[in-house]
This record gives structure tokens, C-alpha cells and sequence, in this order.
């Protein structure tokens, strides 16, 4: 168990969240609060990513990041929009839905601490 702060990208502006890390040996870690919350990409609120694909779906992302710098709420990269909707498709979890019950993976891992 360790825990550390992360700052999440979310649809008023970045967020600094103190957040618990579980890891068992070399598996990756599992992050609770981003299950939870249904963090998107490790780095967006559900509702910033829905705004940010819906903005990149309007225009290129360098443009976006322009527009969001303008209106000076969230400041992702543009590398980070550009990414965004093609991992919404990967996964096929549809943003701005959070996850419902944990992986089956982490929900045991989570029950033996």
C-alpha cells in the first residue's frame, strides 16, 4: 500500500487528490479512487474527458487546446486530447460512465487486505 498525490484533469480545472495505491508483487498497481470515480485514462474526470472528445470531435487538437486555454478552466496537453477519444474506443467503455463494480482481478486483491 502506498499512497501519493495525483493531480486529475477535471472539467473546472486541474485537481490534486491524495490517493491509496494497493500492489501485489510485480502486477500493476490498483487505484481505487480512479475505479471508483471512473477515471479515464489515469488522467480525466469523466465529465472533462466527455467535454474534451465532444470539443476534438468538433475540431483538431491543437485547436481545442487553444480554445481551452482561452476559456482557462482545464489545461491538458495536446498530445492528451489527441489521445483521448482513441482510448475511449480501445477499451469500449464509453466515456463519462464510471465503472460499476470493480475488475473481477481487483475486487479479489482488494478483499484479502
Amino acid at each position: 500500500m502506498l499512497r501519493s498525490s495525483e493531480t486529475y484533469q477535471s472539467a473546472v480545472g486541474p485537481v490534486r487528490v491524495l490517493r491509496t495505491l494497493y500492489r501485489n508483487g510485480k502486477d500493476h498497481s490498483i487505484i481505487p479512487l480512479e475505479l471508483q470515480a471512473g477515471i479515464v485514462e489515469g488522467y480525466w474526470t469523466p465529465k472533462a474527458a466527455k467535454q474534451a472528445v465532444w470539443m476534438v470531435a468538433q475540431m483538431p487538437p491543437g485547436e481545442a487546446k487553444s480554445l481551452l486555454d482561452l476559456i482557462g478552466n482545464m489545461t491538458p496537453s495536446e498530445s492528451s486530447l489527441a489521445r483521448l477519444p482513441k482510448s475511449s474506443m480501445r477499451s469500449g467503455n464509453p466515456i463519462g460512465k464510471p465503472l460499476k463494480t470493480f475488475s473481477g482481478k481487483a475486487s479479489r486483491f482488494l478483499k484479502k487486505l
